[in-house]
């Protein structure tokens, strides 16, 4: 497995130096700064090649991906987001963009999951040529009311009918959908990419209340060996991130 972290790329080597194995960046921002910006960005990144592997965020929120009015630039977003994550060397983009692609009230759930599907299908198309996977995140209910378990992120990765498109678990909102490890295991092979957390959104450690032995112990054991990304607020405090570094690869 790799142990990652989602920071922005002038963190990146902050990160290395406390032992992430790779940042996941987020796409919405990236895709949005002006050319020179992004420029700077991207000389951080080829300082350290193959230390930006990951994206999420991937949509901004104004853009509506479900509903009788879909937004007009989709595609042409997809297209600008994946040249520059291509530049930076991005494998896995992960799909979560909950108000992007939260259903309108009144609209069948069951078109909204299949505008889902298509959007996903799209940025596996237009990814495919440079390698990446595009991933479906599950989101809890408090955040979005379309995709809210790992069965449901596996279904519509199946959906898209694309070979590039995978689920995702992510433990923040696995515990709060409370999910059981006994429903994650059989859906492991199905996962292209997981992120993890404690239950505040915060880095894990061993006296935060939480399992993760049994959280990677379920991953291993239905054979996943990708990457793993830290999601949540990060400590001013670069030795704690160290410190969760060692705490993670111990278990």
């Amino acid at each position: 497995m790799k142990f990652g972290m989602c920071a922005p790329l002038p963190n990146l080597e902050q990160a290395l130096a406390a032992g992430a194995d790779y940042i996941e960046v987020n796409n919405a921002r990236l895709t949005e700064m002006s050319d020179e910006e992004f420029e700077k960005h991207l000389a951080i990144a080829k300082k350290h090649p193959g230390s930006v592997l990951a994206s999420n965020g991937f949509f901004l929120p104004e853009i509506t991906l479900t509903g009788e009015e879909q937004s007009p630039q989709i595609r042409s977003f997809i297209e600008k987001s994946i040249s520059r994550l291509a530049r930076l060397g991005v494998e896995t983009i992960v799909f979560g963009s909950g108000k992007a692609r939260n259903c309108p009230e009144g609209f069948p759930m069951e078109k909204a999951l299949e505008q889902v599907a298509e959007v996903t299908a799209m940025i596996a198309d237009i990814g495919k040529p440079y390698g990446m996977i595009s991933i479906v995140e599950p989101l809890y209910k408090k955040e979005c009311n379309v995709i809210n378990k790992v069965a449901e992120s596996c279904a519509t990765a199946k959906a898209a009918n694309r070979e590039n498109c995978k689920g995702l678990v992510d433990l923040f909102h696995f515990m709060n959908e409370s999910e059981r490890l006994s429903e994650l295991l059989p859906l492991v092979p199905e996962l292209g990419h997981v992120h993890i957390c404690s239950s505040a959104r915060k880095m894990p450690y061993p006296d935060d209340c939480t399992n993760y032995k049994a959280f990677l112990d379920t991953l291993r054991a239905g054979g996943y060996d990708g990457k793993i990304s830290f999601e949540g607020a990060i400590p001013k405090d670069w030795d704690l991130v160290a410190d969760y570094f060692r705490f993670i690869r111990s278990l």
